[in-house]
């Protein structure tokens, strides 16, 4: 895992303990694939994939997907 992966996979658990998102597991990974993407995020069961590039990124995911179960494709 690149340091700005872990820079944004740090933001996102806090993020979401802030959201008061509680059956959210945020796990770091090698490589799933997708390394030429950056940082890439997998969402289970679903198996809907994100590629956040910062902090507002992250923001919006967690709001869209996780928050307001509302998927959008801006970041597919």
């Amino acid at each position: 895992m690149t340091k700005a992966a872990r820079k944004l996979r740090n933001y996102m658990k806090r993020r979401a303990k802030e959201m008061g998102l509680e059956d959210v597991r945020i796990n770091g990974a090698g490589c799933l694939g997708r390394c030429s993407e950056g940082p890439t995020l997998l969402f289970y069961p679903e198996g809907i994939w994100y590629s956040p590039k910062n902090e507002a990124d992250c923001d919006e995911i967690l709001a869209k997907h996780l928050q307001a179960v509302n998927r959008f494709t801006s970041r597919i």
